[in-house]
Order: C-alpha cells, then structure tokens, then sequence
C-alpha cells in the first residue's frame, strides 16, 4: 500500500475544480411557515457565521457532524477526535475571514502522541483533516516527567501569492487543548488582536445529566412511545450522515463541536476586548447549543450581550470534504520516475490511500501502461526538443564562422587596397 499526502490544493496555489458559485450561503432571512424539524435541521447543521461591529469581527461555528466523520474516517478514539475536532474548527473560522478558494491549514508535530495533526479549510465550506499517533510514544516514568516538544505551524494560501504563508510558534506543554496552541500563534504571531474559544462535548455528559434530572423528578421513567421516537431520529440523524459520505457511523461520537474566534478592528482598545472575552467565557457555547437549544446566531448575540450593533455578513455550510482523487496520485506518482513505476507494477502496488480522509485508490494495469507510455512519450520530447536545440546551437555557429569568415575576407581586401594606395 502507498500513502500519500494529495496536496494539489494546498501548495500549487488556488484550485478552482469547484466552483465559487457552489459556495453554501444561508440566507439571513428564514421563511416562518418552514416546518419544526426543517428548522431544527438549519439550527444543527454544520455551519459558520461571520458578524461585525464597528469594533471587531467574529466567526461562530458549529462543526460536530465533520468532527464525527473525522472521527469515524480515521478511527480515532473519543479523546483524538476532540483533538482534532477542535482544529478544524479553529482553520474553519480563520478561513471563513478569507476569500473564494483561499484556504488556512494548520498543523501540530511533536514527539508526544499525537504525534502530527493536521487540519485545513477553505473559505466555501470545505474541511478536512488527519491525526496520526506514533508507534512508539515517550512514556512518563515515575522519576520523569515528559514534556512536549514540537511546533504549531499555521499556513495561509492567499490569492496573489505564489507560496504559503506560514508562521511557526513551538509547543511544549503536554496535554493538548488546540484551543491554547491557537491563542499562542494569535499572541505571538498573528498583527491583530484576537480571541479563540473551542469547545467539545461527549454524548456521554449530557446523558449522565438526563439520567440526574430524572432522578430528581421522582425518577420519572420514559414511556415506550417516546423511547421509540428519540431511537428513530437518532436513526435518520446516522443515515443522514451515512448518505452524504459515505461513512459507517460509530455510537461513541461527539454531541458538539465548535467555538467562536473574535478579532478586534483598528478602533478597538485593550480593554474593550478584555471585556468582551470575560462576557464570552461566562458562557458554554455548548450549553447553549444542546441544553437551551440555541442556534449559532442566538448564542453569537447571547456572547456579545445581545449588541444591536453586531451585523450578520454570512451563514455558510461547512462539510468534511476531500477532493482527492486517482487523476491526482497519478500525477504524484509520474514525478517518482519511470522506473520507480516500473518497480510498483512489478511488485502490485496498487493501492492509494489518500492520509486526509482514508479514502483508497486502486490503480489498474491500464493505469500503470499510461503513466509509463506517458514518461516514455515526454523523454521522447524532451530528447527531440535537446535534439533541436543541439542543431540550432550548431547552426548558429556555422552562421557564426562564416560571418567571422567574411568580416576576415573584407579585412583583407581592405588591407591589399590599402597597400596598393
């Protein structure tokens, strides 16, 4: 098996294969007679709001559908996936600031399992991501205590640049938050004051509340009727997911993932910004999500003590979306070499996998005859080309004698004239 990394939109600039015009945009004006559940599907749907004031920016999203197709694509266990959850959610929110197909990636690498994450997004609405762990972790010993060490690496990929822009702050603290690592870049590397708030939270602590809050109502036991319904939504809800990726879904998932990123504006002051931070970590944006079942932009306004002054700009769906395909390993591959090619049909190697979303990629006997007949055809070029080159070198220096010649020739005529005088 092969894995390779598919960068064809990362670092060979802007890639326009989807259209601009498919961008997911929400309309800020939702129709009334629109039916409870379709609401409450808008209201659940992973997506990203960006807002204004004449004091700062802000993104709020909520991204645990993509967290959990992450998870699942992967199989991360609960804790990686909040991990990595928290990451994308963090590119998503800078990304949503940008323009078009411009894209942010951002990427955790240390010796301290998890060894490498890594996350990009790209402004219309695309996510995606990997987590790797080492075969062979540093353990802590009871004498020892092992520290992190590693690098927070944030790119940006911008029209009108050639190359990425990229900023690297280290990393050494053991336990991961995502959350941290992005207020460290923000502080130590990002021009613009900024706040970032990520959160997650497990199936599993909103059920051990339910199960306390019954306990309090005398123990009040739900009725079969209602149990069978709550298990059919929970049914479409999977199917729902199943449909749109193509996925197996696990039961151990995340209930919420998400956070809200806020940038202050030229006119802002130290302080206006500490206040609106200390306003924002009164809150759970998770809380408000699940318990008092909020929508983003409620919670947004809620954040910002409901300012009439906070603008919409725009609602844009957000989905865990790879755009690898076998067009693209072919073209990875035809850069090792036609013998190197040669040596993987020898050997079968024939299976791809694309290390963003664990999607895998077979290649067939007609695949490896068309990269080989393709390098042969492109030496064969490039051998006539040089050929033509070579002939016109010697060309131009038989042009070059015979001139030389001639200019000798004249001179001597000129000389004999001169003698004869």
């Amino acid at each position: 098996m092969i894995r390779l990394f598919s960068k064809s939109t990362l670092f060979s600039g802007i890639n326009s294969t989807k259209s601009i015009s498919s961008v997911r945009y929400i309309s800020n004006n939702s129709a009334t007679s629109e039916s409870p559940k379709i609401l409450e599907y808008k209201r659940t749907r992973d997506q990203v709001i960006n807002a204004h004031n004449e004091k700062f920016r802000f993104s709020i999203i909520n991204l645990t559908k993509a967290a959990n197709i992450s998870k699942t694509k992967h199989n991360l266990s609960i804790s990686d996936a909040q991990l990595l959850g928290k990451l994308m959610s963090g590119v998503s929110m800078c990304a949503s600031f940008l323009s078009d197909e411009e894209r942010i990636s951002a990427q955790i690498i240390s010796d301290i399992n998890p060894t490498h994450i890594y996350a990009e997004a790209i402004h219309v609405g695309e996510v995606r991501g990997f987590l790797i762990n080492g075969d062979t972790p540093r353990l802590e010993t009871p004498d020892q205590v092992i520290n992190r060490k590693g690098i927070f690496q944030f790119s940006k990929i911008l029209y009108g640049h050639l190359k990425p822009i990229q900023s690297v702050v280290a990393v050494e603290e053991k336990d991961l938050t995502i959350t941290k690592e992005f207020q460290h870049y923000f502080d130590q590397s990002e021009q613009i004051p900024s706040f970032i708030q990520l959160e997650t939270k497990l199936k599993s602590n909103y059920n051990n509340n339910d199960n306390n809050n019954n306990n309090n109502n005398n123990n009040i036991v739900i009725n079969d009727e209602i149990q069978q319904i709550e298990d059919k939504q929970k049914q479409e809800q999977e199917q729902e997911i199943i449909n749109s990726n193509n996925d197996i879904i696990d039961n151990d998932q995340l209930q919420f993932n998400g956070g809200i990123l806020i940038q202050t504006l030229p006119s802002t002051t130290e302080e206006e910004l500490v206040q609106l931070k200390t306003n924002i970590e009164k809150y759970s944006i998770a809380d408000l999500f699940l318990k008092e079942k909020k929508s983003i932009k409620e919670i947004l306004s809620i954040l910002t003590n409901n300012d009439p002054s906070v603008e919409v700009i725009s609602t844009i769906f957000v989905d865990f979306y790879c755009r690898c395909t076998l067009k693209t390993f072919k073209d990875k591959i035809l850069t090792l070499g036609i013998n190197e090619i040669k040596h993987l049909e020898e050997h079968n190697h024939n299976e791809l996998k694309c290390i963003y979303c664990n999607r895998y990629h077979y290649l067939k006997d007609t695949d490896f005859k068309e990269m080989i007949n393709h390098l042969e055809q492109d030496k064969e070029q490039k051998l006539k080309v040089l050929k033509e080159m070579e002939q016109e070198e010697v060309q131009e220096q038989q042009q070059q004698n015979n001139n030389n010649n001639n200019n000798n020739n004249n001179n001597e005529k000129i000389n004999d004239e001169t003698k004869k005088e």
